[in-house]
């Protein structure tokens, strides 16, 4: 499986959630008991990583807060969502553009 590109597009001053459902090609969700996940935002020699709440049954809830959004000094990075499973195997499920956009003013 290939990972989904999908374009996140966040603000400073607001908080942002992306939930991410890992399921078979029929929609049937593919459990994820025991299963970490991790978002890693790059941006050059920068990386961050964040961790996503698991519900057991394939989906995860990644959620950015207001300060971890205001710490981001760029406009746009790169990030990949990655699912680490009991056996050590690792799975990208998504991944692409992160784009920050200017908060609340004052306005840059």
């Amino acid at each position: 499986m290939s990972a989904q590109d999908y374009k996140w597009t966040v603000r400073k001053g607001n908080t942002a959630r992306l939930a991410v459902q890992y399921q078979q090609l029929d929609g049937t969700p593919i459990p994820t008991i025991g299963a970490t996940g991790a978002l890693h935002v790059y941006d050059g020699d920068f990386e961050q990583i964040f961790s996503a709440a698991n519900n057991g049954a394939g989906r995860f809830d990644i959620f950015l807060d207001v300060a971890d959004i205001t710490d981001f000094d760029f406009r746009q990075a790169e990030y990949e969502f990655n699912v680490t499973f009991s056996n050590n195997d690792v799975t990208t499920l998504v991944d692409g553009p992160l784009i920050v956009e200017s908060g609340r003013g004052p306005f840059e």
